[in-house]
């Protein structure tokens, strides 16, 4: 009995079947970085005249990486997507008020390369190149310039975003049928037949005995008259 308790129990497991489990795993990685400066000079000349100069820049840099594996089932498959963009715009504007001759304009220019040098520097961390270029901008060197002032603004924004997700799919399998379980046959086997056993030169067949003739037949009658 617990052989047989033990294969209906196992036909029984495999009527309901099994369940195949696939793993899905994602990660993406977002990186955004945005820019803005902006810088405003004005310039009074002595003569009376005004210059203003000023200008805005904006740059915006995003990335992003995306990744994937899936595995189960007897498959494994995976991979990586990239995308980049980058974009910036510039927004520039001169006003003047009077009339220019050539010395202002070259001062003018001298002031504005001076500003330059001195606002990359200071972005850069470079203090005592700053410091140098500002140096150049003297009464001495700019003899038509009575006044000078310069604002100088910069601000820039970092995110990064990181997200990971993971799943996993369970389903069943398809049922398969349970087994035929047979009971084993428990009657008795029958008996063998006799076997008769014979000398040799001999059968085992019945001797046959002829049949009397009609004249002895008569002559067995008389006698026993």
């Amino acid at each position: 009995m617990s052989g047989l308790s033990g294969i209906r129990s196992a036909g029984c497991e495999a009527c309901h079947g099994s369940r195949a489990t696939t793993s899905i795993r994602s990660q993406s990685n977002h990186y955004t970085s945005r820019s803005r400066s902006s810088a405003d000079l004005t310039i009074r000349t002595a003569e009376g005249d005004t210059v203003r100069l000023s200008y805005t820049s904006r740059t915006q840099q995003s990335s992003a990486v995306y990744f994937y594996n899936r595995s189960g089932e007897g498959l494994t498959e995976s991979g990586t997507v990239a995308r980049s963009d980058f974009n910036s715009s510039l927004d520039y504007s001169v006003r003047v008020k009077g009339s220019l001759n050539e010395q202002e304009l070259a001062d003018i220019d001298t002031v504005v390369k001076a500003l330059s040098q001195a606002t990359a520097a200071a972005q850069s961390g470079n203090a005592a190149g700053a410091g140098e270029a500002l140096a150049a901008l003297t009464s001495d060197t700019l003899s038509t310039v009575s006044d000078l002032r310069y604002r100088f603004d910069s601000r820039q924004q970092t995110q990064v975003t990181t997200r990971d997700t993971r799943v996993k799919i369970v389903r069943p399998l398809p049922a398969r049928a349970p087994a035929k379980i047979t009971a084993p046959d428990t009657s008795p086997a029958p008996a063998p037949a006799p076997t008769i056993a014979s000398l040799p030169g001999q059968t085992s067949e019945e001797p046959q005995v002829p049949a009397p003739s009609p004249d002895t037949a008569q002559r067995t009658l008389l006698a026993l008259a």
